[in-house]
């Protein structure tokens, strides 16, 4: 699952999460899109960070 963590100045961070999320930075504003299109749109000067986590499969230690 990817997961974005946004930072903002003077509020709570906001965690958005979707199996095909993709973000664009663009000129003026930071996109987010999913499957079926745009999901969110904020502006640059708003936020302080951005974080993508991406959850990886387990790996499985070889017992033998």
């Amino acid at each position: 699952m990817t997961r974005y963590i946004v930072a903002f100045d003077n509020t709570d961070d906001l965690i958005i999460e979707d199996p095909t999320l993709e973000l664009d930075l663009r000129a003026e504003w930071a996109v987010f899109n999913d499957s079926a299109g745009l999901a969110l749109a904020i502006p640059i000067d708003r936020i302080r960070s951005i974080q993508r986590l991406v959850d990886q499969a387990p790996v499985e230690e070889g017992g033998g």
